[in-house]
């Protein structure tokens, strides 16, 4: 309330009628003209003439924007930082709000850091939340996994200006790195959507923007990346999981893929972003497969016939995933729907970009996981252990080819509109139904899926999870502990007639889990396949266990009261009296509402009505 701020500013503030008067801070009054209205919360100075709401008077006070104020007032500043005589500033040269960064921090951590500040504001800016509404990626899973952020000015303005000694030696750090920019000191990325790279250790090391509009003004970015060399990946775990990845040419492709439910998906930073990280984690992982969504222009069409010639001679093999032309990823997957199944069709009609025929696939290999399951599991694990799941959350067939239209029958379309005179690009306001199109022989890329493997020999109890393998049993303890999506901190025990292994590890660190496999594998002479294997299926169950626990614990409890035999039985007496009227209205005197029988009831025909669809109101 404004009398708060104003009581917190030292003024001193006396009652006329309605409203209460003080000396106002903006010019000499030595006879109280400042005028405060508590009920509607505004100011007025009947000398200097300045008024206006509670935001206008820390505007004011603190020489900020209308932005700044608003988080000034949020955070509870006016009031914490009160105290002593008033002072009136003209612009603030000193943040009043706590900043997030360590000054004295390396450049890695300034850009985690400031990459945790975006995500930290993306739910309180309703611009940004919408439009990722309009791209279909309302995913809570995905914006905490991923970290994705919202700039919206806001660290800027908890760093000091360059007229301090602290705020000139922080901003040009910031500035070299590409957080703020150097002439205006501006925030780079202001406007965008943020999602970090993130290295091996699962440390944030780059930083990519996307404007959240379609619409860009002068001088614009609609993409951004920190600058220099393009570090980290998008999805980095995806590569732990499976030798198959999906390779989308932008992030937001990419998320269209995971938040559908089709994890082994990563990005390149637009057609020239494959990078050597790529290269390496490729290389890393024993990466088989890749199959290229890049968008379906000229440019996305030559970036991926280049990059399949690179592929393939390094031994992997290439698959080109068609979207109608014109078309991207998350454009596709929003105009065909259900997006689940369009973009498995999608995926199972890929274009083998080889010479030749393409490879022959065993019978457990699939072209990605289903939608639904976890990222540890393997591509093969995943169809073998679960049907597709359709748009309406019922299972159908493993094969998602049934019923689905091939890349070419898509085109077809896209054809016909060209000979009506409508352009190739030109998209339908109709959505397209994929059970509505021709169904086309499965391809060579649609494999016939494994039989199911046996459910896991896992047990939870007392505090601890216990899971057997081949004669190597693991016990699991801590699990409890970790009540966040993005920790899985755990003591792991794996012991066998051979031996025994102990240690703490992350499940969710790939390289902590590529440790835990050598020194196991030692100790109960076994090779480390075995033992990786072993740690992916536990890592699943320990997964489902921890998604349980959480949702448990966020459930709301139940607050329904238990009756007792005794007094249900008297509340059916009583139901079926024939004077029950009688009783209430009796009942409602002898605690002192007497003559009232009419309006009592009336209020309790009300009260009751809460059980009704639309209750009553007295």
């Amino acid at each position: 309330s404004l009398e708060q701020l104003a009581r917190a500013r030292g003024i001193q503030l006396t009652r006329r009628g309605k409203d209460l008067f003080g000396l106002c801070p903006w010019h000499p009054d030595k006879n109280p003209s400042l005028s405060i209205d508590p009920s509607g919360n505004r100011f007025h100075c009947f000398g200097c003439g300045v008024k206006g709401s509670v935001i206008d008077w820390v505007m004011k006070t603190f020489g900020v924007g209308v932005g700044k104020a608003i988080e000034l007032l949020r955070a509870e500043v006016p009031l914490i930082s009160a105290g002593g005589p008033t002072r009136i500033v003209k612009r603030a040269s000193v943040p009043l709000l706590p900043c997030p960064l360590d000054f004295h921090a390396d450049d890695q951590t300034l850009v985690s850091q400031s990459a945790l500040y975006y995500h930290g504001r993306l739910r309180l800016n309703s611009n940004a939340l919408a439009y990722l509404a309009k791209r279909g990626l309302t995913s809570d899973e995905a914006i905490d996994h991923f970290k994705i952020g919202y700039v919206d000015r806001s660290l800027g303005w908890t760093i000091p200006e360059k007229n301090r000694k602290d705020g000139a030696a922080i901003r040009e750090r910031l500035e070299k790195l590409g957080i703020l920019r150097k002439k205006t000191g501006h925030e780079c990325y202001r406007g965008m959507l943020t999602i970090p790279t993130f290295d091996e250790d699962g440390k944030i090391v780059g930083l990519y923007g996307r404007r959240a509009t379609d619409a860009l003004g002068k001088g614009e970015l609609k993409h951004l990346n920190l600058p220099g060399h393009l570090l980290g990946l998008i999805n980095r775990a995806a590569f732990a999981s499976t030798d198959e990845i999906i390779l989308c040419e932008a992030p937001l492709d990419a998320l269209t893929f995971w938040v559908a439910g089709y994890r082994n998906v990563t990005c390149s930073f637009g057609t020239n972003g494959f990078t050597d990280t790529h290269r390496e984690a490729f290389e890393r992982h024993g990466i088989r497969r890749v199959l290229i969504a890049y968008d379906r222009d000229e440019a996305g069409e030559a970036a991926a016939a280049a990059l399949a010639a690179e592929l393939l001679a390094r031994g992997i093999e290439c698959y080109r995933i068609l979207f109608p032309k014109g078309m991207d990823a998350n454009d596709y997957a929003r105009k065909v729907t259900p997006t689940a199944k369009s973009l498995g069709i999608a995926i199972r009609r890929a274009e083998w970009l080889g010479g030749g025929a393409a490879p022959q696939r065993g019978p457990g290999a699939v072209s990605a996981p289903v939608p639904g399951l976890l990222v540890a599991m393997s591509s093969s694990e995943a169809m073998a252990t679960s049907p597709a799941i359709g748009g309406d959350g019922t299972a159908e067939s493993p094969s998602l080819a049934a019923g689905a239209p091939a890349a070419s029958d898509l085109e077809s379309t896209s054809s016909d509109a060209a000979e009506s005179g409508t352009p190739d690009n030109a998209v339908s306001k109709e959505p397209i139904t994929p059970s509505a199109l021709p169904t086309p022989e499965p391809p060579a890329a649609s494999p016939v899926p494994a039989a199911p493997k046996p459910a896991l020999a896992c047990r939870a109890a007392n505090g601890q999870v216990t899971l057997a393998r081949g004669g190597r049993t693991y016990t699991v303890r801590g699990l409890e502990k970790n009540m966040s999506f993005d920790l899985l901190r755990v003591n792991v025990t794996v012991r066998s007639a051979v031996g025994l292994h102990v240690d703490t590890l992350d499940m969710l660190s790939a390289r902590q889990r590529v440790a835990f496999e050598k020194a196991a594998s030692a100790e109960l002479a076994c090779g480390e396949a075995v033992v990786h294997d072993d740690l992916g299926a536990l890592l699943m169950a320990l997964q489902d266990l921890q998604d349980d626990a959480i949702k448990k614990a966020l459930a709301p409890a139940p607050t329904t009261p238990e009756m007792t035999a005794e007094a249900r039985a008297d509340a059916l007496e009583l139901l079926h009296d024939p004077r029950l009227v009688e009783r209430i209205v009796s009942d409602f005197a002898a605690y002192g509402i007497i003559g009232e029988g009419l309006n009592t009831l009336t209020g309790l025909l009300a009260s009751l009505s809460r059980k009704l669809e639309h209750p009553l109101a007295v």
